[in-house]
């Protein structure tokens, strides 16, 4: 019998499969496996997102700014570039499950994406016409949502089964749930690194809690265990206090704690934890 990952795996790569379905299998995975960026991520593109600011890069569409007028369909071009620019890219918030329809039922060369009324109203106005604008895109940009959303949970189960995970009928052993348990950051990771989806407030204070929890639990010396608890309270403060925190601070603590655990377990305990950390908030560091 295939086991669940086979199966996922085996969706991912199939044209015939409705990506619903894929990911439906895929969040009974994440799920029972307690992968927590990989199922919100999954609950988000079955549901659709409601703020935009979780909004993967993957899901802006890019066309162009058109109308139809008396003389056929017509390029608009507006007075500013950076209004043009605006206009001809489209955050796509909707359900995976309406991209996939919208894409397999599309039966020409570019799908018309009408836009909300303000902004016929606004383009309208800027143009002093009156034709009916909308945003023309192929049906490529379409496919590059589905293809992106197929090929990262392919990379993460790929990842599982390389670790031993398999799912036979459907169930993991405690061996596969202990597995998943202690590489949980690393498979978050991947959701980070191939999606860019970012980390919020709480979720950033949740992280940093789990870095304590590392150090503490960690063979370090007590007194480096002190120092580095202080160090990440001290990010702690800084992100409670400060709406637009010191970066550059952070990222030296965080730095000097990973050279100072250079070649150790803890070390690659705590990279994907401070990786989420730093993306989440506009930090480059490199390991």
């Amino acid at each position: 019998m295939v086991s669940l990952i086979e199966e996922v795996q085996n969706n991912c790569v199939s044209d015939n499969i409705s990506i619903v379905d894929m990911l439906r299998k895929s969040l009974i995975l994440a799920r029972r496996l307690k992968i927590e960026e990989f199922e919100k991520w999954i609950k988000l593109e079955l549901d659709g997102y409601n703020d935009i600011s979780e909004l993967p890069k993957y899901r802006t569409i890019e066309g162009l700014l058109k109308a139809e007028t008396a003389y056929g369909v017509k390029i608009l071009q507006m007075p500013r570039s950076d209004l043009q620019d605006i206009l001809q890219k489209r955050p796509y918030l909707n359900p995976i499950s309406k991209i996939e329809e919208l894409y397999n039922n599309h039966k020409s060369n570019t799908l018309e994406l009408i836009y909300p009324l303000e902004t016929i109203e606004m383009i309208q106005k800027g143009l002093n016409c009156e034709s009916r604008p909308f945003l023309s895109v192929e049906p490529s940009e379409l496919k590059n949502i589905l293809d992106t959303v197929k090929n990262t949970v392919l990379e993460w189960t790929l990842r599982l089964q390389d670790d031993g995970i398999m799912g036979e009928n459907f169930s993991f052993t405690e061996n596969e749930k202990n597995i998943a348990n202690q590489n949980r950051n690393i498979y978050n990771l991947i959701i980070i690194q191939q999606i860019n989806i970012k980390l919020n407030k709480d979720e950033i204070f949740e992280k940093l809690f789990e870095i304590k929890k590392i150090i503490k639990d960690s063979s370090l010396l007590n007194e480096k265990k002190e120092e580095y608890t202080k160090d990440i309270q001290s990010v702690e403060l800084e992100l409670q206090n400060n709406p637009i925190p010191d970066v550059d601070k952070i990222k030296n603590v965080f730095s000097n704690i990973l050279i100072g655990a250079t070649g150790s377990l803890l070390a690659e305990g705590l990279k994907p934890l401070i990786y989420m950390i730093c993306f989440s908030l506009g930090i480059n560091i490199g390991f």
